[in-house]
């Protein structure tokens, strides 16, 4: 239960609105499958009937897992362009799957940045924004230049606003021009 748990707050992560492809059985057949032995899967697979496409994918699932995890530790990703075009590219699957099963903290911090900075900042850039630049939607050259404006923007540093600050309130003249009174120990002196 914990495992499914799990499973859906990673779903979870997956801003709404976002086209996320994902083969669900995969991931699913691998948290509920973790804490059998073989003999168990195997009596639970022909129970339930699952399909050998279906288990193939389960099986495949790692591998692709670690495939994408050694590209997303990789030094050479440190600009946010460079790890969104490899999340783009990486079945939904996979990424859920490094969500509940890598444990490289860098891993975990740029598929959540990737959740939660880049997909949305890439929304942004809507087709009537691509259409303004003169690119015809339709054109084979539309889809790459919506991808390179994606990008440009993933990597523009966002303006500094300059702090607004608050003029210092001046004391009226009255009090400027008061004398100063003679405390009880300057008396005494």
């Amino acid at each position: 239960m914990a495992a499914l748990s799990k499973l859906q707050k990673a779903r979870q992560l997956v801003p709404v609105g976002v086209d996320f492809k994902i083969h669900p059985m995969p991931l699913f057949l691998d948290v509920l499958l973790a804490k059998l032995n073989a003999k168990e899967r195997a009596a639970l697979m022909k129970a339930v009937e699952i399909s050998r496409g279906e288990i193939t994918a389960w099986q495949k699932l790692d591998a692709a897992a670690k495939k994408l995890e050694k590209e997303l530790k990789s030094p050479k990703l440190n600009k946010a362009s460079q790890v969104y075009a490899t999340m783009i590219k990486a079945p939904g699957e996979a990424i859920l799957y490094l969500v509940l099963n890598s444990g490289q903290r860098i891993v975990q911090d740029r598929i959540r940045n990737h959740f939660q900075k880049y997909l949305p900042l890439s929304l942004e850039v809507t087709d009537e924004v691509v259409a303004a630049t003169g690119v015809l939607p339709g054109t084979p050259k539309f889809p790459k230049t919506k991808e390179q404006m994606i990008l440009t923007r993933l990597d523009a540093r966002p303006k500094k606003v300059a702090p607004v600050e608050e003029p210092v309130p001046t004391p009226p003249m009255s009090e400027l021009c008061a004398r100063p009174q003679r405390t009880p120990r300057a008396i005494a002196r």
